[in-house]
């Protein structure tokens, strides 16, 4: 035997269940953003002599790392005060997303990378990244260089 509701009562129940659904996804989001203590300004890390800015996206969108106070130099490839160096999205405990290099004299190089927080809060992220010519900015091929490992720790 079938039970069938009133339309009303129906819309009602699915109104319920994507509250629901909603609530407990946007705590899991929000779990993840206040283990690292995250505010709407985000959280500072220091990378290569650059001070960087963690800031979690609006919507569940994922993370950005930017870069805040660039070292000396990077000016001269392009990186600027929020410059995106690394977009990404938590899978568990491992991020995973997009790091980006800036040849000299080209356009930045996204490339695959995935990491870890570890014991002291830092965020390692590792992946191969991209071989390009100089001012050429032909992509040539991957290897493990010194943008294959990109560690960043909290700033004090």
């Amino acid at each position: 035997m079938t039970t069938q509701f009133p339309k009303s009562v129906a819309v009602a129940i699915g109104t319920l269940a994507f509250v629901a659904f909603f609530v407990l996804f946007g705590t899991v989001i929000n779990a993840r953003a206040a283990s690292f203590g995250e505010d709407e300004g985000g959280q500072m890390f220091t990378h290569n002599g650059s001070l960087m800015r963690m800031v979690t996206l609006p919507y569940g969108r994922g993370i950005e790392i930017r870069y805040e106070e660039p070292r000396p130099g990077l000016q001269d490839v392009g990186v600027r005060q929020g410059t995106v160096l690394f977009r990404g999205n938590w899978r568990g405990d491992t991020l995973v997303g997009q790091a980006l290099t800036f040849p000299n004299g080209c356009r930045s190089v996204p490339y695959e990378v995935k990491g870890y927080v570890g014991r002291y809060g830092e965020i390692i992220l590792e992946g191969m990244a991209p071989v390009v010519r100089p001012y050429s900015c032909v992509l040539v091929g991957w290897e493990r260089n010194h943008n294959s490992y990109l560690r960043f720790d909290p700033a004090a």
